[in-house]
């Protein structure tokens, strides 16, 4: 039987995960963090009683698993909150628009910033089986680029780097960059910086950054977004 403190907040995370579930609703940064904390903390209560009892498995609910896997099922690797979609907005507002999204994936991030204003078009190439909201155009990023020729471009959880190089490539003038840190598993390496410097200026915005959550965030450690930009030197 859980407790009745840990009812009550039960409840009030299951609202927590409804949003994060949401296309249309996110929560805030200080909502996800209380969520990760109260998962995690009631996976290691779990793990620690089936270690007492020499289980070598368990029943386990929702929020006795580990925020990874909530974020695995749900295929939300960079997990939206509003203070975040604000700070990224504030920024986007001082660059030419519309602005591009490349490989949006179900359009969600665009979806939100265009709720705070910003002109923005969401491209995918549509290679990942997941449901897409109508707007939310079939191109791959380099069709994208050719059709609309975006003075800037937002890319959030590239797949990989040759990705990342190819838009580049194109000579895009600004490129935003949202994603795991670099070396990480989004594309972004010391040898995409090293080889663009000449071109490009790299920018790392940490205000935004620091309001981010993925899926390699956990207690006490939410510092694994980076937001990043490529602004063309010339």
């Amino acid at each position: 039987m859980l407790s009745q403190e840990v009812e009550v907040k039960k409840s009030d995370m299951e609202k927590v995960l409804e949003k994060i579930r949401s296309f249309q609703d996110i929560p805030s940064y200080d909502e996800l963090v209380t969520f990760i904390e109260f998962v995690e903390t009631n996976w290691y209560d779990k793990l620690d009683e089936a270690l007492e009892q020499k289980k070598s498995s368990f029943e386990y609910d929702w929020y006795e698993t580990t925020w990874s896997t909530i974020c695995s099922k749900h295929r939300q690797y960079q997990v939206l909150n509003s203070d975040f979609v604000y700070r990224l907005a504030d920024e986007l507002e001082a660059h030419k628009q519309p602005i591009v999204e490349l490989c949006a994936g179900n359009g969600k991030l665009s979806y939100h910033l265009r709720k705070r204003g910003i002109n923005i078009i969401p491209t995918d190439d549509f290679s990942w089986t997941m449901k897409r909201e109508r707007f939310v155009e079939r191109l791959s990023y380099d069709d994208a680029i050719r059709k609309y020729q975006p003075e800037t471009a937002l890319v959030s959880w590239c797949p990989n780097e040759t990705s990342l190089r190819g838009m580049l490539d194109s000579g895009i003038r600004n490129l935003f960059y949202i994603g795991e840190e670099i070396g990480g598993s989004t594309g972004l390496t010391n040898n995409v910086i090293s080889k663009y410097s000449f071109d490009y200026r790299f920018n790392i915005h940490p205000l935004i950054g620091m309001k981010g959550i993925n899926i390699s965030d956990f207690m006490a450690d939410y510092n694994h977004t980076l937001v990043a930009s490529f602004e063309k030197r010339y």
